[in-house]
């Protein structure tokens, strides 16, 4: 938000059937239900946002951030 606060944060997705929806309703790949990816759904006003993707305990790698428009 405006005060530069965390909005909602993930470390494991966990299969949830609302996500599962979602990916299919926007085109994107599914996860398998024992992922350790991270994966959100939030609804946001209009504006701008960061998106902020680093590796647990400071852990380095490659990531991946996808914004969807879930309608």
């Amino acid at each position: 938000d405006s005060g530069n606060n965390t909005l909602q944060t993930n470390s494991g997705w966990g299969g949830g059937a609302n996500l599962v929806q979602a990916f299919a309703s926007v085109g994107a790949f599914s996860l398998a239900t024992n992922s350790v990816d991270a994966a959100i759904l939030v609804t946001l006003p209009p504006g701008a946002y960061t998106a902020e993707v680093s590796g647990v305990n400071g852990a380095t790698g490659v990531g991946l951030a996808e914004v969807y428009a879930v309608q």
